[in-house]
Parts: C-alpha cells; sequence; structure tokens
C-alpha cells in the first residue's frame, strides 16, 4: 500500500511542476520575447536544406533570432586569406 501512495505523491509532485513549468514558459515569453539559435554557416551545398531547417524546425518552435556563425565561410573581399575554399559568397 504505500509503495502505491509513493507512486501517486510522486505523480501528483510530478503535475504540479509541469503546470508552474508552463505558467513559467509564459511568463518568461512575455519579458523576454526572444527565442534564439545559435548554428554554424552552412555549406552553399546545405543552403536548401538549412533554409527548409529554419522553416520546418526553428519557425514552429517560435525561434526569432538566428545567430550565424560565419567563421572562415564567407569570401571576404577585403580579407581572402581569412575564407575556406568551399565558402558562402
Amino acid at each position: 500500500m504505500i509503495p502505491q501512495l509513493k507512486r501517486i505523491s510522486l505523480l501528483t509532485t510530478l503535475l504540479v511542476l509541469s503546470v508552474q513549468l508552463m505558467h513559467s514558459q509564459e511568463k518568461i515569453d512575455s519579458l523576454m520575447p526572444v527565442r534564439g539559435f545559435c548554428i554554424g554557416a552552412p555549406r552553399p551545398a546545405e543552403i536548401d536544406d538549412f533554409v527548409k531547417f529554419i522553416g520546418e524546425e526553428l519557425a514552429p518552435r517560435k525561434v526569432n533570432t538566428l545567430i550565424l556563425r560565419i567563421d572562415y565561410n564567407y569570401r571576404y573581399g577585403s580579407h581572402p586569406e581569412l575564407q575556406d575554399s568551399d565558402a558562402l559568397s
């Protein structure tokens, strides 16, 4: 009998925590409406898949800020020594 009470108590605690978490998520969205995601820039051959990823994965999750890490993956006109051989243009 006691293990069953512990199980019910645990389920009740989890239910209360999940409701509190949902409520706190709503509060944070109203205070900080920025949902950011940081990812490395794709290779030129991967751009179509990258755009699909943004539309199908990030947009439904309300990601509204994308930090794109360029690194050496860009054709810098003023500093070509900084670019990778397969860089974006």
